[in-house]
């Protein structure tokens, strides 16, 4: 996806006549198909942290943001402190 995206800025830099750019039928389909591996990304990664939230009930609490914040730190856990309260009730 990125060198697609590479490729086609540079066209679109290169190329000084926008509608022969935005028009093309190449780019119309490596657009296409990069949204759609963008949609299959996006739904495993529901599914992921479903299954997370379902192993640990009170992860519900939580938006996928947060969750997400919290499994990318797990190295340092004084980075979750500031999602402990949602977690677990009257912490302080």
């Amino acid at each position: 996806m990125k060198s697609n995206w590479n490729k086609n800025t540079n066209l679109a830099k290169t190329e000084k006549k926008v509608l022969t750019v935005a028009t093309s039928q190449e780019l119309n389909e490596e657009l296409s198909r990069d949204i759609d591996k963008i949609d299959m990304i996006q739904k495993n990664l529901d599914k992921y942290l479903t299954m997370k939230k379902t192993n640990f009930a009170r992860l519900y609490f939580l938006s996928d943001d947060e969750l997400l914040k919290i499994l990318s730190n797990t190295k340092d856990p004084r980075n979750v402190n500031d999602y402990l309260r949602k977690i677990f009730e009257n912490m302080d």
